[in-house]
């Protein structure tokens, strides 16, 4: 028997991986150091001593630009 699941539960598949992968970054980046090596735009990872944080400046950007686009479509 074969599951079918709506467009919107794949969506919630798809979040839950791409989550779970951003929550690698930072393990990789201290384990790979030729990761750092990606423009800062697309990976900033920050070291100091044994604390490694890796961000996406893009995620962040695309992050914000769909929460005001959201704030707008509600006051309208």
């Amino acid at each position: 028997m074969r599951a079918e699941y709506s467009p919107m539960a794949w969506l919630g598949i798809a979040l839950i991986a791409i989550g779970a992968a951003l929550l690698l970054i930072p393990y990789l980046a201290e384990r790979m150091p030729e990761l750092g090596r990606l423009p800062p735009i697309i990976l900033y990872v920050y070291r100091k001593g044994d604390l490694y944080l890796a961000t996406s400046p893009i995620l962040i950007i695309a992050s914000l630009l769909a929460l005001l686009a959201l704030v707008l479509t509600r006051r309208a």
